[in-house]
């Protein structure tokens, strides 16, 4: 877990020119997910990755919104996440 303003999740960047140093992203459940500035050579520029509008498109390319999201998760999430999560896919139509 990162410790780094109580998120869940990260995406830790490295860069080959740099290899003892990295920047971490935190990721919160309940956030849309960061831009991250993505490393390419060294004498180039970072690109900004925009993670959202990806996971998104992931999402419903993969058809992911056709699931059943009636059932609990496995994994579990912490309780306030899980009625947090429960109320959004409630409000979506997709939970009862």
């Amino acid at each position: 877990m990162l410790r780094q303003a109580a998120a869940c999740y990260g995406v830790r960047v490295f860069r080959a020119s740099r290899p003892g140093e990295h920047e971490v992203f935190p990721i919160r459940l309940r956030e849309k997910l960061p831009n991250i500035r993505t490393p390419l050579r060294s004498t180039d520029a970072d690109v900004t990755c925009e993670l959202q509008p990806l996971v998104d498109q992931c999402h419903e390319r993969g058809r992911y919104h056709l699931l059943d999201y009636r059932l609990p998760l496995d994994p579990p999430i912490a309780s306030e996440d899980a009625a947090w999560a429960n109320q959004l896919l409630r409000q979506n139509g997709l939970r009862e």
